[in-house]
């Protein structure tokens, strides 16, 4: 499981992914199902929560400022996998 999924980052205050979504990417009631979602439409979103033409989410909007390219794609390709 990558460091963004399990723990977040405390320098960006990004956090971790696991806990909303889940380590399985099953979530919780208020937090969308990502298992098995395919890589390039997981970066697709995360793209358009950041550039605002995904709406619906504060949280998932500032999450999506402040993550890096390099961590969105390792959970998107982690939870690809599971």
């Amino acid at each position: 499981m990558p460091g963004i999924v399990q723990f977040g980052n405390r320098d960006t205050e990004v956090r971790a992914c696991g806990l909303c979504h889940l380590p399985t990417g099953t979530g919780h009631d208020e937090s969308a199902y990502v298992a098995g979602l395919p890589v390039d439409y997981f970066l697709r979103q995360m793209a358009d929560y950041k550039n605002g033409n995904r709406k619906g989410s504060g949280t998932m909007i500032r999450i999506a400022k402040a993550i890096t390219d390099e961590e969105v794609r390792s959970a998107a390709e982690y939870f690809a996998s599971v």
